[in-house]
């Protein structure tokens, strides 16, 4: 079995639990799977991968995280991609100076391959994904009605995989 490890930023408290209730509240009559709602909403820094040992990759990527401070994130909005929606938000440097470098660093000391959705990386979060699109895009109607176009700041970020508990890092 391949062994997977994901890098993600956590959004504060607060703001997880008021998306999370508002999409809860627009899916009582969509029924739209809740699977991503379950977890802490999160950004992905760079796309789940696989790893051989989890302690020097988790090494790695902490000396990475170090370089790098804490980044705000801003004008969330709805956006359906195939047969997923995500909250879409404006770039942040930081956040893509951040994405670029675990790309490089991971690829130079571990060769862990930069895939093509890192190359094209979306800042986003994920909330449902369903094979129904016109229950996606009701869904993304909703809450773009309802989203406010607040900034939020990401400074908890997750190390983790199947076999290990999430390693939380504070960034500066």
């Amino acid at each position: 079995m391949k062994k997977l490890m994901w890098i993600q930023g956590f959004l504060p408290e607060k703001l997880n639990k008021k998306i999370t209730e508002q999409c809860h509240k627009n899916n009582k009559e969509l029924k739209l799977s809740e699977r991503f709602l379950i977890y802490p909403l999160h950004i992905s820094l760079k796309r789940t991968f696989v790893y051989a040992d989890f302690e020097k990759t988790k090494e790695t990527i902490r000396q990475v995280l170090e370089r790098h401070h804490k980044f705000r994130c801003c004008r969330m909005r709805p956006y359906r991609i195939e047969k997923m929606l995500w909250l879409l938000f404006d770039y942040n440097e930081e956040l893509i100076e951040i994405h670029k470098d675990l790309d490089e660093t991971l690829y130079a000391d571990q060769q862990i391959i930069i895939d093509e959705y890192d190359r094209q990386y979306l800042p986003h979060i994920t909330l449902f994904h369903d094979e129904d699109i016109q229950k996606l895009d009701l869904m993304a109607a909703k809450l773009s009605q309802e989203l406010s176009t607040e900034c939020f700041t990401i400074e908890k970020i997750a190390i983790g995989s199947k076999e290990k508990d999430n390693e939380i890092i504070i960034l500066n």
